[in-house]
């Protein structure tokens, strides 16, 4: 089976610095809190093991 491989974008210019821009913004009281219920049911779902 063939596969392919794509090409990495590269971003320069405004572009670039948007993106960091947008990289380096915290997250919002809605969002972590929402992260925080999706962590406590997945939580839920792992089973983890015991080492004794």
């Amino acid at each position: 089976m063939a596969t392919q491989i794509a090409a990495t974008p590269t971003l320069r210019g405004e572009e670039a610095l948007r993106v960091l821009e947008e990289a380096k913004s915290k997250t919002s009281e809605k969002a972590r809190r929402a992260f925080e219920m999706l962590e406590a049911e997945f939580s839920k779902m792992i089973v983890r093991e015991r080492r004794d």
